[in-house]
């Protein structure tokens, strides 16, 4: 993520049909025999997701997580 500056976004599970209202444009970059995995640009609008790694390698899974960690 960082090498390549791009985000992974995650979404409440279930939220599927309603982020797919979101994308205005979907555009395959690469890989397009990966159908559904393929890299791709999308552009879209009140977009319901949340940054989980951002474009310098901030994690919230780990980070987000680590205050409630008992050693």
């Amino acid at each position: 993520m960082k090498k390549n500056g791009v985000t992974y976004f995650a979404a409440v599970g279930g939220a599927a049909a309603l982020i797919a209202k979101s994308v205005k444009k979907y555009t395959v970059i690469a890989y397009p025999e990966l159908g559904p995995e393929a890299l791709a640009a999308l552009e879209v609008e009140d977009f319901p997701a949340i940054v989980v790694i951002d474009s310098e390698g901030n994690d919230y899974y780990e980070i987000g997580q680590k205050p409630y960690r008992k050693l």
